[in-house]
């Protein structure tokens, strides 16, 4: 045969081919047996053993030294004297782990998720010191997350619609007051109904919705929060100072608002709520909160 001669007469090349198809055949055997099933629940378990609910649909291999887990849902473990998290679903996640960090005993991977609409990439490392467990660093960028398909009625009351756009590179994340990074958002055609502390908020529009912040040895400054183009106008500034524990992170945040004439004229119920807060109202016609203290239990009062 051609193909024979052709190998006898490059012994190099006969020699270099027998072990690649060698392994070319253990790699598809691996693929093939590897024990999925087995390692899903094995995931599950060292989850719950963190206080995180897991479960997996199904696992199976993405390429080379990848997993691709389909129907996953989570919900993290909520802190001390703080309600109980809504749960993540998403329809599948792929993970990439790094060989190289994982010879050094360290755990990082880059994924990518599909859920709620959209689609999110990125890379996070874990702590490899038992006594500080936890991410050290997160990159993410998600694109396209429908807000009315998130569980954000489970924290609040609140229902929520538009497109979400979500920008997160913490280079490091621990220790607390070491943290560095940005964080950046975008959402469009905003619109909020539901309940707000007990009362019926009516369908409002907030528009296009901006926030940037930037992280600093432990202090998140706002660069820019705002809201344009709808019902109520609002602006936020401030600074958060990180804890380990972020509801114990110390806030020092100022939000003015500016609800929109004919709003209120359609609501009368809220226009009249605005007159219990006149000693919050400034000259142009905004209103300006201050709100300081532990994050889980901010303080709020009028003006600057």
């Amino acid at each position: 045969m051609p193909e024979l001669s052709y190998l006898a007469r490059h012994p190099l090349l006969h020699k270099l081919l027998v072990p690649a198809v060698a392994v070319l055949f253990f790699v598809l055997f691996v693929f093939v047996t590897f024990p999925y099933d087995t390692l899903a629940r094995r995931l599950e378990a060292e989850a719950q053993r963190d206080g995180t609910e897991l479960t997996i649909g199904s696992l199976g291999p993405a390429g080379l030294a990848s997993f691709r887990a389909r129907e996953v849902r989570m919900r993290l473990p909520a802190s001390p004297g703080a309600e109980t998290l809504p749960e993540v679903k998403l329809d599948a996640a792929t993970l990439s782990p790094d060989v190289f960090a994982l010879l050094l005993r360290h755990t990082s991977f880059g994924f990518s998720l599909q859920g709620y609409g959209g689609a999110a990439k990125g890379h996070l490392a874990l702590s490899n010191d038992p006594r500080v467990p936890g991410v050290t660093s997160l990159r993410l960028d998600a694109h396209d997350i429908d807000l009315s398909t998130l569980p954000v009625k489970e924290l609040g009351g609140i229902e929520a619609a538009g497109k979400l756009q979500l920008k997160i590179d913490l280079s490091s994340m621990q220790p607390a007051a070491t943290s560095e990074g940005t964080v950046q958002l975008s959402a469009e055609n905003v619109v909020l109904s539901g309940s707000l502390m007990g009362m019926t908020l009516p369908k409002t529009m907030l528009g296009k919705l901006e926030g940037a912040a930037a992280v600093d040895k432990g202090v998140a400054r706002i660069e820019k929060a705002t809201a344009r183009g709808g019902d109520v106008e609002i602006e936020a500034d401030g600074n958060i100072a990180l804890r380990p524990l972020f509801s114990l992170s110390q806030a020092d945040l100022h939000v003015r608002f500016r609800p929109n004439e004919g709003w209120l004229t359609t609501n009368p119920m809220l226009r009249s709520m605005m007159g219990l807060i006149a000693n919050a109202r400034q000259p142009d016609g905004s209103y300006l909160y201050s709100m300081n203290g532990a994050v889980a239990h901010l303080q709020p009062r009028p003006g600057r």
